[in-house]
């Protein structure tokens, strides 16, 4: 044995048998040597085992008496190394012999039978508790980590937390230096034996000159367990009183996180509705690029912004159900929050924007029609207008500036008078378009287009072009007809065909133009709109048939004369009769498409109208079934789940059947292409399904939670855990169970003493199949009850009142040396304060309503 291993051994075995010997009086000098009589090892044994021995020889005088003595004190020592299942026996001649290897030992028997069993009846698990417990109080300190009950104490930090952890206004820990070794042991020692009655067994040189042995330690911190485990029942009051602290503040921190996200729901709604009130055709904007923007920007609104606010809605309404059952299980106080922050309000708000929604939406529809219109007439315009700008430009840089002194014969002069009345006639007959181009801009310009400057330019341009092209033409026909004698009839008539012809020719132009625009209509009366069209062109068709059979006439004339009625045109008969023909036919045509398009549109119009009714019994269904399950529902929180589950199968199925059948509708629209033209989208549809069940399974859940908190009584979350981590810890084998010695442990390293009467009381209540095991469920049973306490107004006042010593105050170092500093920081923030302390009664009157 190593002979600086034994010194420090005796001295602390030393220390603490004197520690006893104390109570009569009675001492050693030297462990080893002065038990030989048997005196004092009989007085120590009595001492701590309160149990007395019987009579001894007081003064032994001899060998035999020493014996006799010693036989009586060594055989209680045996029996008990017996019972654990120990092989070593100790003999009144080892200690008669100075055996300092087995007088030590046999000390350490004691130490560990009268200190350390209460602890745990086996070693192992003795240490495992006891280091448990050393950890738990010591978590979280700087530089402490205890992993053994040897090198982990050496800079005495350790036990400075231990101390600290228990009784802070004895050490000021913060101040503590880690390298300071001697000076920490010697403070944690001097405190715990003058504050504490912790007798020193150890030295703080041997400490860190030595590697500290580890049942030296664990004898020394055995102490601080002990005296430590008496002041449970008040840590029972401070957890009285931090649960009563956590659970107001954590109610009001939800009061106000309802509030706040309220609020905060409230003002988007306000700033969303404010964003939809201006309907205005100035806001759409002037042109179909400009509302193709607004009708993003709103479909953004629509399936991006708003859905998360609708989740947010469901929360809140989730969230204050959820306070208001926490509220009503604790008996306390039903939270009603601000009127213009009920769940109530913010559903006006909600409705009111969907109404504003629909509004904007309405109208943001129809301007997009519009401008879609006012597209095509733009683009009708220009292209009416470039050929009335091409005519006109032609005529100005050519006929118009013709030299009419090289016309020296009357044919000459008869050719270009009829060419004149020919391009009088065209004149007539490009006013007339003219007219017809300034009645398709006029809806641009009192539509206010963005293209309007432009329509108003053209229009201006092609007004003076007009007036200039005729005034230049009336001049040239005064010259012409100043020149003119005579006309041949047949020039009349090729003049007249020319004429005819062109002005026949240009109106099947415009048929043309007409019939080669497609079709595009959003609803049956657009549809009826382009029938009309159609129509009022094939009336002025029909009216045509004269003109062409005119121009069969002047042909046959012309022909029957000699002459070619294309001398002043290359239009003819054949070609004229044919483009009658090929109109008639597109005409026909173009009928039939719109009959098949205004039957498909009424089909169109049937399926979003029915589509946007079974969208709103949707909507109006899901938001009854949320109002019933966010109402707090009678009886215990068991009977609402119930009655919840059992109605939620009906209400959950008959949701998915409608939402299933509006997912059909949405097929249908979509093959119809007209998805785009219904108000109601796929994204808001789901966001009603998905948060009708987020509002059925959140209260279901809520109350379960109730449910599993009144199941575990006073035990809160973080309790369960640590409850659960110790359990973990002590199953060594991992099978789900605890043995007896195991459980003390476990249930000592929490701080609980269980005496033997006690651990078989436990086991047999608590091991229900008489395995002579403990599962998890049957500890957790076990903590609940030993850690209940009330969380009544009685019951927490009576927990006050023992923190405060019986004042009628109780003062801030009273809360701070108990409970945790964020709830001190909380209830000193609340309570009333008085002369001496704080008005705790006062405090609990308010919080439960008294």
């Amino acid at each position: 044995m190593d002979k600086e291993w034994e010194r420090i051994q005796q001295r602390v075995f030393t220390n603490w048998v004197n520690s006893h010997l104390r109570k009569r009086n009675l001492k050693v000098e030297n462990l080893v040597t002065d038990l030989e009589t048997g005196v004092l090892l009989i007085h120590l044994y009595e001492i701590i085992s309160d149990e007395t021995l019987g009579k001894f020889y007081p003064n032994p005088s001899s060998k035999f008496h020493k014996i006799a003595n010693l036989s009586t004190v060594v055989d209680k020592i045996n029996s008990f190394v017996s019972s654990v299942g120990i092989k070593v026996q100790f003999s009144a001649e080892q200690i008669i012999g100075h055996d300092a290897r087995s007088i030590l030992g046999m000390i350490w028997v004691l130490i560990h039978k009268f200190e350390i069993q209460d602890i745990s009846e086996e070693e192992l698990s003795a240490r495992d508790g006891l280091l448990l417990w050393c950890k738990k109080k010591t978590a979280g300190y700087n530089n402490v980590k205890v992993t053994n009950f040897s090198d982990s104490w050496q800079d005495g930090l350790a036990f400075c937390a231990l101390i600290h952890a228990h009784r802070p206004d004895l050490i000021d820990f913060d101040s503590l230096n880690k390298e300071d070794k001697i000076k920490n042991l010697q403070l944690a020692f001097d405190i715990a034996e003058k504050e504490l009655d912790i007798p020193q067994l150890l030295d703080a040189e041997d400490m860190i000159k030595y590697r500290p042995d580890e049942k030296n330690v664990m004898t020394y911190v055995a102490y601080y367990w002990k005296r430590f485990a008496g002041a449970r029942k008040a840590e029972q009051s401070a957890k009285k009183i931090a649960k009563i602290s956590k659970r107001e503040r954590e109610l009001r921190d939800m009061e106000h996180d309802y509030e706040r996200r309220a609020t905060a729901f409230k003002a988007w709604t306000e700033d969303a509705i404010r964003s939809l009130q201006d309907t205005s055709f100035d806001h759409f904007g002037n042109s179909l690029s400009k509302t193709l923007e607004k009708d993003v920007a709103f479909r953004d609104f629509r399936d991006v912004q708003k859905p998360p606010h609708a989740v947010e809605r469901i929360d809140l309404e989730i969230l204050l159900t959820n306070i208001r059952n926490k509220q009503k299980t604790e008996g306390l106080p039903v939270y009603k929050p601000p009127q213009e922050l009920a769940t109530a309000a913010l559903a006006e708000h909600w409705d009111s924007l969907n109404d504003h929604q629909d509004v904007y939406d309405k109208a943001l529809r129809e301007h997009l029609s519009l401008m879609k219109r006012l597209e095509l007439l733009l683009n009708r315009f220009r292209s009416r207008g470039k050929k009335i700008h091409d005519w006109q430009s032609g005529k100005s840089n050519t006929y118009l500036n013709e030299d009419l002194s090289k016309l020296d014969t009357i044919s000459a002069l008869q050719a270009k008078i009829k060419t004149h009345e020919t391009f009088e006639d065209n004149l007539e007959t490009v006013g007339k378009s003219l007219a017809i181009t300034k009645n398709v801009g006029d809806d641009l310009i009192k539509y206010k287009h963005e293209a309007a400057p432009e329509v108003e330019s053209t229009i201006q341009t092609l007004d003076q072009n007009q007036q200039t092209i005729k005034q230049k033409g009336e001049e040239k026909a005064v010259a012409l007809q100043d020149a003119l004698k005579r006309l041949e009839e047949i020039i009349a008539n090729c003049l007249e065909f020319a004429r005819l012809s062109e002005q026949v020719n240009m109106f099947f132009d415009d048929v043309e133009l007409a019939l080669s625009e497609p079709i595009k209509a959003n609803s049956v009366k657009e549809v009826e709109a382009a029938a009309d069209h159609i129509n009022n062109i094939d009336r002025d068709l029909n009216g045509q048939l004269d003109n062409v059979n005119k121009l069969a006439d002047l042909t046959q004339k012309i022909q029957n004369a000699g002459y070619s009625a294309q001398i002043y045109t290359d239009n003819t008969y054949e070609g004229l009769a044919q483009k009658y023909n090929d109109a008639a036919s597109q005409i026909d045509a173009r009928k039939s498409e719109l009959d098949l398009e205004k039957q498909r549109q009424r089909g169109n119009e049937e399926l979003l109208s029915t589509f946007a009714n079974d969208a709103a019994n949707y909507k109006k269904y899901t938001t009854e079934q949320q109002k019933e399950f966010n109402q707090v529902g009678a009886g215990s929180p068991e009977e609402q789940v119930a009655a919840l589950t059992s109605k939620s199968e009906g209400v959950i199925a008959e949701s998915d059947r409608l939402y299933e059948n509006l997912n059909n509708h949405i097929a249908g629209l979509e093959q119809a292409q007209v998805l785009e033209q219904s108000d109601v989208t796929q994204q808001e549809l789901t966001m009603l399904h998905d948060n009708l069940n987020r509002t059925i399974n959140k209260n279901i859940e809520n109350l379960q939670q109730v449910i599993l908190s009144q199941k575990s009584t006073n035990l809160s979350a973080d309790q369960i855990k640590d409850f659960q981590e110790t359990f973990k810890y002590f199953d060594k084998d991992r099978d789900g169970k605890l043995n007896k010695l195991d459980f003390k442990a476990a249930c000592n390293s929490l701080g609980e003493d269980v005496p033997e009467a006690e651990l078989e009381r436990a086991f047999q209540t608590y091991d229900k199949n008489r395995s002579g095991t403990i599962n998890f469920e049957e500890f957790l049973e076990y903590m609940s009850q030993v850690s209940k306490d009330s969380g009544g107004y009685e019951d927490v006042l009576g927990a006050f009142r023992q923190i405060a010593n019986g004042n009628a105050y109780v003062t801030e170092q009273d809360l701070r040396s108990s409970v945790d500093k964020q709830e001190v920081d909380y209830l000193l923030s609340k309570m009333p304060k008085v002369e001496g302390g704080y008005d705790y009664e006062a405090y609990l009157k308010s919080v439960y309503n008294k």
